[in-house]
């Protein structure tokens, strides 16, 4: 989680709104049942 973190951080700021919603997707996709979730409470916590 800490690197999933880590590189949204990182990446976030240099993307474009539509970039910034197809690599969330992904990275939520990626971490399978719960992903966006998950990636939601990360986003609403930095």
């Amino acid at each position: 989680m800490k690197g999933l973190v880590e590189r949204i951080r990182t990446l976030l700021p240099l993307l474009n709104e539509k970039q910034k919603r197809l690599m969330l997707a992904v990275e939520a996709k990626a971490l399978g049942h719960g992903g966006i979730k998950i990636v939601s409470e990360m986003l609403t916590s930095t």
